[in-house]
């Protein structure tokens, strides 16, 4: 099974040496939880794309500092893609920024609303779907937007307590999440850090102790990734 890693950031400089780019989060773990996957890695912002969609099997929407509703010109290319490979009903997992802009690109609305750091859990509001869901589920989040309102399509497949929009799916072939399984706690903590004066003594207390006491299922939200791209195959 090939996956497209559609990356759309990358880690701050000073950050790199310790914990690598985001492209090794994934190439870090979805191959060694199987090693039948493997990775293509795609620079949204360069332009990089596919010649062929079917060249891969399905295709991530990583994170980005960036907003969806920002003028730049790669975010209203990323847009076209993503109504491409929902035309063709091709498998697609947005994280994040990713989620966000699936919902933005499908006719629901991103806004922002200030930060959420730390892990959180989420509430299951459905779990008949034709992919296994792990039995609980926390997750680590770092952002400012959220999706504010569902595309007509979507079915809310769960929330948390400060995310009520936290996991969507669209027909069979799209699943959307807010929060960060191919983050490790060190990494999130150390991003929290450089940005403790704007989260504010509370919330950035919060976001070290849940992630100092390693309290995410990241493997576990990995493993429900490839539970969805192989009942797609």
């Amino acid at each position: 099974m090939k996956i497209g890693i559609l990356l759309t950031d990358h880690v701050i400089d000073k950050l790199i040496p310790k914990h690598g780019d985001q492209d090794s989060f994934y190439l870090n773990l979805l191959p060694k939880l199987n090693n039948k996957v493997s990775l293509e890695i795609y620079d949204i912002e360069k332009g990089e794309y596919p010649d062929d969609i079917n060249k891969c099997d399905g295709y991530i929407i990583t994170g980005s500092k960036v907003s969806t509703y920002d003028n730049l010109p790669w975010i209203r290319e990323l847009e076209n893609f993503i109504q491409l490979l929902h035309e063709k009903r091709k498998s697609l997992i947005g994280v994040c920024f990713g989620h966000q802009l699936i919902a933005q690109t499908l006719g629901g609305k991103v806004e922002k609303v200030g930060w959420t750091v730390g892990t959180h859990k989420y509430k299951y509001l459905q779990r008949n779907l034709n992919f296994n869901l792990p039995e609980n589920l926390r997750l680590i989040h770092s952002h400012q937007d959220q999706v504010t309102q569902l595309p007509e399509n979507a079915l809310l497949i769960a929330s948390t307590e400060t995310v009520p929009n936290a996991f969507f799916t669209v027909d069979n072939h799209i699943l959307s999440i807010q929060g960060h399984p191919e983050f490790t706690p060190k990494y999130a903590a150390d991003v929290a850090s450089t940005r403790k004066e704007l989260l504010g003594k509370e919330k950035y207390e919060y976001a070290l102790n849940t992630l100092s006491n390693d309290l995410s299922d990241n493997k576990e939200g990995a493993i429900m990734w490839l539970n969805f791209f192989e009942s797609n195959l």
